[in-house]
């Protein structure tokens, strides 16, 4: 039986220093590692980057995030020398040298070096950092957490560019404010997803069923969404509809939840200063949590054990 076996603290950057990554075709100590000061992933915030985590010593589903991966660099007219089969090569190996029991992967490919710090001369780098993978406190599932708005919007969120400027922003004002994550308000009262996680809003009906309200345009269309979006496809006792959510209906859900790669599935009681209904994690909710886990530990593939 697979046990989930990850830390609920993030690595300090003392530790980070001694894990081992890809950077530039080369397996070095993450405090070793160097990037042209050119490259224009400084210079300029140009390049891409997937993330996802393994789940009882397995990865789910890689390709999903490979394809993502390209996908976001096709986006950006950012050229990937790499075949999937090579980067998946380099995921188990960088994995395999640091053997966590549990991994995240964070892949970058940057935008290559410019003499002029504008216009690109080289091919991408390649950088896969592997760190120990990290759940939720306890208290997070069990109690629910809360969320923050911030107006504002992202540049093409079908893209997973290293510009992160508003979601940095973001986060600092959950910070700030007591929150686990930031909720995007765009300019028309909208909120279609927060700066890392996708949102799914809970409304009971009278006949006990379950109708669940995600937003499908304006998105990044998350892997962990789609993941959810199939566990629900088999629970007969909710519909979906994948439709624009504004604020004010958002804050009259019978439940809230958000999902990411980096935490899963993850209840929300609080919005700003607003109660999410009764204040407490709803029963639709536990049950995506447990679902959720059930089906990542059932879909593992790729092991570097």
């Amino acid at each position: 039986m697979f046990r989930v076996v990850t830390r609920l603290q993030a690595s300090s950057l003392a530790e980070i220093s001694g894990y081992i990554w890809h950077i530039g075709g080369k397996y070095v100590p993450a405090g070793q590692g160097t990037l042209p000061v050119t490259d224009l992933a400084l210079a300029r915030g140009y390049g891409v980057f997937d993330y996802w985590r393994s789940y009882g010593g397995k990865y789910v589903q890689m390709e999903r995030n490979l394809d993502r991966f390209r996908r976001s660099a096709t986006r950006t007219e950012l050229p990937l020398p790499w075949s999937n089969q090579e980067l998946s090569d380099i995921v188990l190996e960088t994995s395999k040298r640091n053997n966590f029991d549990d991994c995240a992967i964070r892949m970058f490919a940057t935008g290559g070096s410019a003499s002029d710090c504008i216009t690109p001369e080289t091919d991408p780098l390649l950088v896969v950092m592997c760190t120990p993978a990290l759940i939720t406190p306890p208290e997070w599932n069990t109690q629910g957490t809360k969320i923050v708005t911030f107006h504002s919007e992202r540049w093409d969120p079908e893209t997973k560019s290293i510009n992160y400027l508003p979601a940095i922003l973001g986060k600092k004002k959950a910070a700030r404010e007591g929150g686990v994550e930031a909720l995007y308000v765009d300019k028309n009262g909208y909120t279609p997803e927060c700066t890392t996680s996708n949102v799914f809003a809970f409304f009971h009906q009278p006949d006990g069923k379950c109708l669940i309200v995600t937003p499908d345009s304006g998105i990044l269309h998350g892997i962990t969404r789609g993941r959810v979006l199939e566990i629900l496809a088999e629970n007969d006792v909710v519909a979906v509809e994948k439709r624009p959510i504004r604020l004010e209906e958002l804050l009259q859900a019978d439940e809230v939840c958000i999902c990411s790669a980096s935490r899963g599935v993850l209840p929300v009681v609080q919005i700003d200063g607003n109660t999410i209904s009764t204040g407490q994690v709803g029963p639709h909710s536990k049950q995506l949590l447990d679902d959720f886990l059930e089906y990542m530990l059932q879909h593992g593939t790729l092991t570097w054990k």
